[in-house]
């Protein structure tokens, strides 16, 4: 084929061979667009070089003159394919950087303890995670964070929400993450592997070491999920947020969140709800219920930051009229709680989740592993490894060591979650093994101090005589060579080593172990005139100056007198609780 080329823009040197084409058929356009069977506008904006002619056209062309198309061939494939545009300056345009970043709360308060561990970690590790129960702030933290280093990372800020524990979603595969990171920097479909975790992650490593970047790594599920993830060699940094406590990620060093200070709550509920300062606010005014508020959300983030919003759409609310409604659990704080909370809770098995659940029984916030052994009925070892898997999910805190306690609000999610899941037989004995356990450890506690056990005094003329449960001593009758007595001191054998055994004595008196039998054993020993108290709880006023009468007195089984002791009380009681011989023994309450 010969005749006359255009020279450089692919498609119009192919209109001009197509042109050529027309010209060697000697037809008009509309001629030429009938025997090859296309239409004449269609065929016009071929030979004017408006349209790239499909291949079939290409080919009908040269057909009707007798051409092999074969050497448009070429041509045709450089015109489908057009190469980019070299650059209208020699000076490289830089892409504008990526910012995924949320906003960041304009609200953020306190936390500055916990602000620079998390900078301080990054400048060390390059990474960190930030660990915590649900509505604590972790990802307000993290966004925070990563919005103070942007100016650091130039490059790009990215965010990614993992979806561990988010309602109706699975959590993301890093394989899936991966390639929506690489997207984000715009990196070549040809340089991502097209499969293989690891050889993503390589891939992603290395493209992290030759910028500056910083990701926010948000709501992961475990630590599988996020080791993919993370920065290699290079400058670029990643803030990890996680409700569990990612144990496995040695290399990373995690920052675990707590609850507000009150003076940092009254600052975000003020904040949030837009109240002003001074005393025209609402939450000034009213100072009593404010702290009440604060109460009731349990110094967490997300409560208050509820309650903040309550009173700000409704501005003809009182904080008063606050305070009602959250005490009779209305739908909407309710609704937000469980659903932050309930997440957390499916990520455990069955015999974690049986556990909480039952921790929603106690009556109180702070435990330790026995009273859960006894709660749950299973063993020791059992009942502190469930423990600790809870206290990794950040639905148990342990503020110190070997005490264990609920926040207020989980405590409510968790009983309301047994009252809905246990049947109410298993509830009512696992009340009874509690109460059976409080009885058993006060009657071991008090037998493992007997040098602390009170006695009544012997019997005086003009006073009155001992309570009901006091010891009463008969003298030895003449010729009998061993003395008879009935004490209620409790014996100086070992205690049972097992919390959940109960002891003997508290079978008997109890009858079963149901809540209202255990009940009515601790009723009638407080309320019956049992007195002295036990030595948990009492110690003698002034009991030296009666030793040696008490000494004088005391006797073996055998008959045969003791030496004086030194370290023991007298054997002087007190038929009333309230009166100057007894004084609280707080330091022995305390250690029980």
């Amino acid at each position: 084929m010969t005749g006359r080329t255009a020279e450089g823009d692919p498609q119009e040197e192919l209109a001009a061979r197509l042109r050529l084409l027309q010209e060697l058929s000697g037809l008009g356009v509309r001629a030429l667009a009938r025997d090859t069977g296309l239409s004449s506008s269609s065929l016009s904006r071929y030979l004017n070089g408006q349209t790239l002619p499909p291949w079939p056209a290409v080919v009908a062309l040269c057909r009707l003159v007798k051409r092999d198309p074969r050497p448009l061939r070429p041509l045709w494939e450089r015109t489908s394919n057009p190469l980019p545009a070299p650059p209208k300056s020699s000076r490289q345009v830089r892409p504008l950087p990526r910012n995924d970043l949320p906003r960041d709360a304009p609200d953020f308060t306190g936390r500055d303890a916990q602000l620079a561990a998390v900078l301080a970690a990054v400048d060390s590790h390059r990474a960190v995670s930030v660990d915590g129960m649900a509505g604590v702030g972790k990802t307000c933290l993290a966004v925070h964070a990563a919005h103070r280093l942007a100016a650091d990372f130039p490059d790009a800020q990215l965010y990614v929400d993992l979806h561990g524990f988010t309602e109706g979603r699975e959590p993301m595969d890093p394989d899936s993450v991966l390639r929506m990171l690489f997207a984000a920097l715009d990196v070549p479909s040809e340089r991502v592997p097209r499969e293989g975790v690891e050889q993503l992650a390589a891939c992603w490593r290395s493209e992290l070491a030759r910028r500056r970047v910083v990701v926010v790594l948000d709501n992961a599920a475990d630590a599988d999920q996020v080791r993919p993830l993370l920065p290699g060699a290079g400058e670029s940094v990643a803030l990890v947020t996680s409700r569990n406590r990612l144990l496995g990620l040695d290399e990373v060093p995690p920052v675990s969140l707590d609850v507000l200070s009150p003076r940092e709550s009254a600052e975000l509920l003020a904040r949030a709800s837009g109240d002003p300062d001074g005393p025209d606010g609402r939450l000034t005014r009213e100072p009593e219920s404010a702290a009440e508020v604060l109460r009731l959300c349990g110094h967490l983030p997300l409560a208050l930051r509820l309650a903040g919003a309550r009173l700000r759409h409704r501005p003809g609310w009182t904080v008063g009229i606050l305070v009602e409604r959250m005490a009779e659990g209305a739908s909407e704080f309710d609704a937000e709680f469980s659903a932050a909370f309930a997440m957390s809770v499916r990520q455990l098995n069955r015999p974690q989740a049986r556990l909480f659940r039952m921790l929603g029984l106690l009556p109180g916030a702070s435990f330790d592993e026995y009273v859960v052994a006894a709660l749950a009925e299973v063993p020791l070892r059992s009942a502190l490894a469930t423990l600790e898997d809870l206290v990794d999910a950040h639905l148990v805190q342990q503020p110190t060591a070997g005490r264990y306690r609920l926040h207020d609000l989980v405590h409510q999610h968790a009983r309301r979650a047994t009252a809905e899941q246990d049947p109410a037989a298993e509830r009512e004995r696992a009340l009874g093994r509690i109460l059976d356990y409080y009885v058993h450890a006060a009657a071991a506690a008090d037998a493992a101090m007997p040098f602390l056990s009170p006695a009544v005094r012997p019997r005086r003329a003009g006073r009155r005589p001992s309570c009901p449960g006091s010891r009463t001593r008969t003298r030895p009758s003449p010729g009998s060579s061993r003395s008879t007595e009935t004490s209620s001191r409790p014996s100086r054998r070992r205690p049972p080593s097992g919390p959940t055994r109960t002891c003997a004595n508290c079978r008997a008196s109890c009858g079963r172990t149901s809540p209202g039998a255990a009940a009515r054993r601790i009723s009638t020993s407080s309320s019956s005139g049992h007195w002295p108290p036990p030595s948990a709880w009492a110690i003698r006023r002034n009991w030296p100056r009666h030793t040696a009468t008490w000494a004088s007195r005391a006797t073996t089984r055998a008959g045969r007198r003791r030496p004086p002791p030194r370290t023991r009380p007298p054997n002087s009681g007190c038929p009333r609780p309230r009166t100057r011989r007894w004084k609280p023994n707080w330091p022995c309450a305390a250690a029980i």
